[in-house]
C-alpha cells in the first residue's frame, strides 16, 4: 500500500498571454501512493485544472517532472500508441497542447463551440523513438 502511484517533482507550466506570462504552476511537488484518496482543491485560478491535465496526460509541463506509476508522460504515450498500433484500441486525446497532435492518427480542432478542422495525420511521430531522444535525468 505505499507503492508511488504518481510521483510530481518541480512541475511547473507558464502561459503565454499577449505580453505576459501566466505562471499557472510554480514548483509543485508531490507523491501520491496507492490506496490513497486525494482531494485537490483551490481557488478559481489556481493552477488545479491545469495540474490534472498535466497529470493526465492532456499537457505537458514548462519545467519539472511527473510520473504515472514509475512511467513518464512519454512512456505513458508510448503505451497508447501500442494500444492503438498492435490491438486497434481507440484512443481519445482532449489537449491545449498542440504538440500531442503529432503523435495521433487523427485531430479534431473545436473553435467556438464548433469543429474548425477535422484531419488525418499521415506523418504520425512515434512516441518511442521520441522518448528515446529525451535526456536522462539523475534522481
Amino acid at each position: 500500500m505505499n507503492e508511488k502511484v504518481i510521483d510530481v517533482v518541480d512541475i511547473r507550466r507558464d502561459f503565454v498571454v499577449g505580453a505576459e506570462t501566466v505562471h499557472a504552476l510554480r514548483g509543485v511537488s508531490f507523491t501520491i501512493k496507492q490506496g490513497e484518496f486525494v482531494t485537490i482543491m483551490g481557488a478559481s485560478g489556481s493552477g488545479k485544472s491545469t495540474l490534472l491535465n498535466i497529470i493526465g496526460c492532456l499537457d505537458t509541463p514548462t519545467s519539472g517532472e511527473y510520473y504515472l506509476d514509475t512511467r513518464t508522460s512519454f512512456e505513458i504515450l508510448t503505451l497508447f500508441q501500442k494500444l492503438h498500433q498492435e490491438e486497434g484500441r481507440t484512443i481519445i486525446f482532449v489537449t491545449h497542447n498542440p504538440n500531442i497532435a503529432n503523435y495521433c492518427s487523427r485531430n479534431i480542432i473545436l473553435s467556438d463551440g464548433k469543429i474548425k478542422e477535422d484531419t488525418y495525420n499521415q506523418h504520425i511521430m512515434n512516441a518511442a523513438e521520441t522518448l528515446e531522444t529525451l535526456p536522462i535525468e539523475d534522481n
